[in-house]
């Protein structure tokens, strides 16, 4: 193990959402009807209404009391020059994938919204539909409508996820501390 090292993996604690909810008895729903039921009156930019285009990716980001969800349209990285990571850009592998608004809205539900956060980062299956617009086709993105079963396995999941982060807390420190050992015991040899 290398010393500062933080990244550590947990073989006894599953870090899939899927292993806490069952998504088979969850119902599938609009993209647009979650966000209805989640934020108070979702405001879509408006040239998603006419425009066509195709895209690779979506996120819900959380900042503050708004929920903002985007849409990526993903690119190879030779079609850069130079790359500067931000909130616009985020490089993976090989494709660099640049974000777009699509909307926004004040969160009237926050667990929903963290759970969609969630869901949609893995969602890949999108419409390619020629005659669909662009906001058609997130809107028809289908999302577990997020039922009391939902919401439960979420926050086991939630808490799961807050108990393996102060147990890699506690495992850094416990780490560095042998380090700091390990390395005075070596000087002390040295002398």
């Amino acid at each position: 193990m290398k010393c500062g090292d933080e990244r550590k993996e947990y073989h006894a604690i599953s870090q899939n959402i899927e292993d806490y909810i069952d998504f088979k008895e969850a119902n599938l729903i609009r993209l647009d009807e979650f966000l209805k039921d989640a934020l108070d009156d979702f405001d879509v930019v408006s040239s998603l209404k006419v425009k066509h285009d195709n895209f690779d990716a979506l996120r819900l980001r959380i900042e503050g009391d708004r929920a903002i969800v985007e849409y990526g349209i993903r690119r190879k990285v030779e079609e850069y020059e130079e790359i500067e990571e931000d909130e616009q850009t985020e490089v993976r592998g090989k494709y660099i994938v640049e974000w777009h608004l699509a909307g926004k809205e004040k969160i009237k539900d926050g667990l929903a919204v963290e759970f969609l956060a969630k869901i949609i980062e893995k969602e890949k299956g999108f419409s390619k539909a020629k005659s669909k617009t662009l906001w058609q086709k997130i809107a028809e993105v289908k999302v577990p409508e997020f039922i009391s079963e939902v919401k439960e396995g979420f926050l086991k999941y939630k808490s799961t996820m807050e108990k393996a982060k102060k147990l890699d807390e506690e495992i850094t420190r416990i780490d560095r501390a042998i380090d700091t050992f390990m390395i005075c015991m070596g000087l002390q040899k040295m002398r």
